[in-house]
């Protein structure tokens, strides 16, 4: 495994041999802010970690631009009112078929987590209840 700075390149060691294998999405662990909206809108390929403060109630919208098996954390937070609620797109798959309910607290943080299953087009997630 070999990387050039952008991208990681695997080459097989066995004789003969000619294949390498490409990786062109690289991680970016850097939150992107997103613009809070009555429904908001998620760009998968601008960052593997997304940020929000609610200042009001709203639908996490389905991320455009996924890459098969990439894992995307959102940290949501309260705005100082708090009792903010945030639903989801069908893209969202929940443990149980049950989207969770967010802490409601003013400027309380949760965090959600979810990984990509290109094969059925949906984002398994999970949630981290009441930080801060």
């Amino acid at each position: 495994l070999t990387s050039n700075g952008t991208d990681a390149v695997w080459q097989s060691p066995a004789v003969g041999l000619a294949q390498v294998n490409q990786f062109t999405r690289t991680q970016s662990v850097t939150p992107n802010v997103l613009t809070y909206a009555a429904t908001i809108a998620v760009d998968a390929s601008l960052s593997n970690n997304m940020r929000i403060v609610l200042t009001g109630n709203a639908q996490l919208g389905a991320p455009s631009n996924p890459a098969p098996g990439q894992v995307m954390n959102f940290i949501v937070k309260q705005d100082a009112t708090g009792s903010r609620l945030l639903t989801y797109a069908a893209a969202y798959k929940w443990p149980n078929a049950e989207p969770p309910t967010l802490s409601t607290a003013a400027n309380s943080v949760d965090v959600i987590s979810c990984i990509y299953d290109s094969t059925d087009g949906v984002w398994l997630c999970n949630i981290n209840k009441a930080f801060g």
